[in-house]
């Protein structure tokens, strides 16, 4: 009986353990991964521009998909976003960038306030450098 309630313990810890694990590759490990097969482009006359383009990002939007879940799917999406952009932008150390459309998934049918809303989340995940030029197509 002793051995029983043992490996029932020791089993959820096991998955405990598993689970965190999952969890730190997924929200973290995998973003760090990725970056190793990413090429490094040397300037080959020492004054150059890098630039990155931002193209199809698509927040989101909160007014047509009224389901229990869209506020969690723009959450995850948003961070999602945010922390793929941060990882490319200390990566390329870009000078320029371009957004080249498809900003948010109901720009052209927002209100006024829901526009200002889109845009706010929107700087809020591609949050740049002042020294960044940048151009919203």
């Amino acid at each position: 009986m002793a051995f029983r309630s043992f490996s029932s313990r020791s089993g959820k810890k096991i998955l405990g353990i598993i689970a965190l694990a999952i969890v730190f590759y997924n929200e973290y490990l995998v973003y760090k991964i990725q970056t190793f097969s990413w090429k490094s482009i040397p300037c080959q006359s020492g004054n150059c521009t890098r630039i990155l383009l931002v193209a199809d990002p698509q927040l989101i939007g909160e007014t047509f998909d009224t389901s229990f879940y869209n506020p969690i799917a723009i959450h995850d999406s948003d961070r999602y976003l945010k922390k793929t952009f941060r990882e490319v932008l200390e990566h390329t150390r870009p000078h320029v960038i371009p957004y080249l459309g498809d900003l948010f998934d109901e720009g052209s049918v927002a209100t006024n306030d829901e526009y200002s809303s889109y845009l706010k989340r929107f700087h809020h995940i591609f949050h740049t450098d002042s020294s960044i030029m940048l151009n919203h197509g």
